[in-house]
């Protein structure tokens, strides 16, 4: 029987051209998945599109009932996290697979197998149109530090970018080189590279394994309650710092400072240690990357760092 694609084409026209590495796999991706099919005998009936990022391919295979997300680039990163994940028993899709997809134009284009969660939706969107009430996204924020408690209890002796080994936390998170950006001026970049130096943050050379990008746009909630089911789509450092991570989760500067409580307490509730400093430092860190690319650079952001922020450093 013949795979049925026809919705994967209204998932994929509106998604624009990153790269022709992503242009190719997108254009070529029916090939993609009736190779992946047939590798791994699946006798896929029907593909259902899956919201996806800027880099690859997601999409629900039926009669299976597993995520396929596919990759130019053979990374495998998110294989490798998913299942020290599904290890320590965090609340994360359950791995099955990882292969590599033969081609002539992308020889290293890769494929993670994963569970699929059924009547969930991502989170983010549902905060940004005011779909979350104030309760739910608290009760989220819960969830989601006890899932990271879970993961930061696997240790290693060394820190990780995508598939690459790196030599400290400071070239895991670009921190060595910094520069001035639109919420970073002069004086708060000063502080910033007194903070890291003072406790030798960037130098350190262990890790934990991370989520590193553990926001709501990563959370799966129920579509009814939206209560937490699951963390997805890990970020590329997922051997790096426990409180960057946390960090990175809370955000309080979007998703405010009861959030951030929350995801802390949950973290402490599930086992977690909070390192105070290293966690002040790490709000700035995310601030920091966030304004190198574009974002936090608003004044409320400022005003938390300065109010919030720095004085914990001073303590």
């Amino acid at each position: 029987m013949p795979i049925d694609f026809s919705l994967l084409d209204v998932q994929l026209a509106p998604i624009p051209r990153t790269s022709d590495d992503v242009g190719y796999l997108r254009e070529h991706v029916r090939e993609f998945i009736s190779r992946v099919d047939a590798q791994e005998e699946l006798a896929t009936q029907r593909v259902l599109p899956l919201p996806f990022g800027t880099w690859n391919v997601a999409c629900h295979l039926q009669p299976a009932d597993l995520v396929l997300k596919l990759s130019p680039w053979g990374s495998r990163h998110e294989a490798d996290f998913l299942q020290a994940a599904t290890a320590t028993g965090a609340a994360v899709p359950r791995f099955i697979t990882y292969g590599v997809v033969p081609d002539d134009v992308l020889p290293g284009a890769s494929y993670v197998l994963m569970e699929y969660i059924e009547r969930s939706v991502a989170a983010g969107p549902l905060f940004e149109r005011g779909a979350l009430t104030a309760p739910q996204l608290l009760a989220m924020g819960t969830d989601a530090g006890a899932t990271l408690a879970r993961i930061h209890a696997v240790a290693f002796p060394y820190v990780r970018s995508f598939d690459t080994p790196q030599p400290d936390w400071g070239a895991c998170l670009g921190l060595w080189e910094l520069a001035e950006t639109p919420l970073f001026d002069r004086a708060l970049l000063a502080r910033f590279e007194h903070a890291l130096s003072d406790c030798g943050y960037r130098e350190r050379t262990h890790g934990t394994l991370a989520h590193s990008d553990a926001s709501p746009h990563n959370i799966l909630v129920d579509e009814d309650s939206h209560a937490f089911r699951a963390l997805i789509d890990p970020g590329p450092e997922i051997v790096s710092s426990p409180m960057y991570d946390l960090a990175y989760a809370a955000q309080p500067w979007i998703y405010g400072g009861a959030y951030l409580e929350r995801v802390v307490a949950g973290y402490q509730a599930a086992g977690g240690t909070l390192h105070a400093r290293d966690f002040a430092i790490s709000l700035l860190c995310v601030a920091y990357r966030q304004s190198q690319w574009g974002g936090a650079a608003r004044g409320d952001v400022r005003a938390y760092l300065e109010q919030d922020v720095l004085p914990l450093l001073d303590a």
